[in-house]
């Protein structure tokens, strides 16, 4: 299956060995809840594979509980081994009403998000409004984070065919301002953490760049050692050396949350 959707049998293999070790998942109270928000398969959304990738990457921890919260298709079959909710529709100016309600529905600890200024909508305001979801998620009490393939500043408006290109910039400053009120946010390249850093002047602890490929210990100096609560700690495994993009996002984020389980903050160390 993993075939069908583009991924190495090599990179099939690092995912599941980076995530294998099970030893603090008795130490959590409880499982963490996570809702990834994507685009997935069998849809051909934007992004749709990278979503399965990270699906798969979190679906394999026991310390995780995850439900995908995802895009509407005709397919009437879902991937064997997930929890989907469809709830949302490309290029839909509902898309707000409907994610906020299926997230309070899920009740999540960590609400993630896997997408790019194109993920939700072609349209101008379908996109925008949908935008807004991190950060209206994080008034609702839920941490959040997002791993966010683009930066604005990168898209080509011109070459797009764009009337109004000055008003577009503006809004696409202000949907970016509205991204980086989340908790966190992953982004591939240390080109586009350098440039939301110099153009919206955030700190480097709000931006990481989290390439396709890392050895654990590079991401030591700035992923917490330990996950913990006040009343237990677990430890981010460091045997293996190398994993792919999705399951380093995911390990490195889990060690930086700071949200809620049982009512307590999960804090980094």
């Amino acid at each position: 299956m993993l075939a069908s959707y583009g991924t190495s049998s090599s990179a099939q293999v690092s995912e599941r060995r980076e995530l294998s070790g099970t030893r603090d998942a008795a130490e959590l109270p409880r499982r963490i809840k996570v809702s990834l928000v994507t685009s997935f398969p069998p849809s051909r959304g934007d992004l749709n594979e990278y979503g399965y990738h990270l699906a798969c990457a979190m679906r394999d921890d026991p310390r995780v509980e995850l439900s995908v919260l995802a895009d509407d298709t005709d397919s009437q079959a879902e991937l064997a081994g997930f929890r989907v909710q469809r709830c949302w529709r490309f290029d839909s100016v509902f898309n707000p009403v409907r994610l906020l309600m299926a997230i309070r529905k899920s009740e999540p600890d960590v609400v993630w998000f896997n997408i790019g200024f194109s993920t939700f909508a072609r349209g101008p305001i379908a996109a925008f409004v949908a935008l807004t979801v991190p950060a209206m998620t994080r008034i609702l009490g839920c941490y959040t984070h997002i791993t966010l393939h683009t930066v604005f500043e990168r898209i080509n408006l011109k070459d797009a065919g764009i009337r109004f290109p000055g008003l577009y910039q503006i809004a696409g400053r202000i949907a970016t301002r509205l991204l980086l009120l989340s908790g966190d946010i992953s982004v591939l390249l240390p080109s586009f953490q350098s440039e939301i850093i110099n153009n919206y002047g955030v700190s480097a602890d709000r931006v990481r760049a989290r390439p396709h490929v890392l050895s654990i210990r590079e991401i030591a100096g700035f992923a917490a050692e330990k996950l913990r609560t006040t009343s237990a700690v677990s430890s981010v495994d460091p045997s293996f050396t190398t994993i792919t993009s999705a399951s380093q996002d995911f390990a490195s984020m889990k060690a930086r949350i700071g949200c809620k389980v049982r009512g307590r903050r999960l804090a980094s160390l």
